[in-house]
């Protein structure tokens, strides 16, 4: 009898840890297998474009809330990012300049995850030939979404989904600083600078306080 008490004093707590780790997943292993970015050298013209691991995935409501990290030059950089989890299907092209009504308002967040995000915005600064002049925001980062994709990404399902993001730049028009591309197949997330021009800018953006 006492062991069948036991069992099922068990049951609640196996539940509640079962359905506490179906809300975030653990993705990727040692710090020593994550992927090495290459920045590339310093005031190149050549677009960075930078991949990193997905390393935890958070599910909410109606986001995914994930921690992404690589490895620069055997230092660990990264940040965390959340993204609707239902984002409407686009019409499968780029574009330079889209029409404020045409995006998706707030539909990715960036959040600095401490001395990895700073040591990001360090190696960004240093490779954009510029000097940061605070570490990563401590405010979120909000961006506007124009999706790539043909199809709705549901990033409850494993796929690959592509996205340009915008921040505001005129009243009516916006334009793109950011391509996204998120594999959940493989677990990696890469960040594509659209424009060189835009380097000091999107500096200032991720260092705001």
């Amino acid at each position: 009898m006492k062991y069948i008490a036991l069992s099922l004093l068990l049951i609640p707590f196996v539940f509640l840890t079962s359905c506490q780790s179906n809300q975030t997943a653990k993705t990727a292993g040692t710090e020593s297998d994550l992927t090495e970015v290459n920045f590339g050298q310093a005031s190149d013209t050549a677009l960075v474009d930078l991949t990193f691991d997905i390393i935890e995935d958070t599910k909410t409501d109606s986001t995914h809330i994930y921690t992404v990290q690589a490895l620069n030059n055997s230092e660990t950089v990264g940040f965390q990012i959340e993204i609707d989890a239902n984002i409407p299907a686009g019409t499968g092209t780029t574009s330079d300049v889209i029409l404020k009504d045409t995006l998706i308002a707030n539909a990715i967040t960036f959040r600095s995850i401490g001395e990895n995000s700073n040591a990001l915005l360090d190696a960004l600064a240093t490779r954009f030939g510029l000097t940061p002049s605070k570490s990563f925001a401590t405010q979120a980062v909000h961006a506007s979404v124009f999706p790539l994709n043909t199809e709705v990404a549901i990033l409850d399902n494993l796929g690959e989904y592509s996205f340009q993001l915008y921040f505001p730049e005129a009243e009516n028009t916006y334009a793109p600083m950011l391509n996204l591309k998120i594999n959940t197949n493989d677990n990696k997330l890469e960040l594509k600078e659209v424009d060189a021009e835009n380097r000091a800018k999107l500096i200032e953006l991720f260092s705001q306080q």
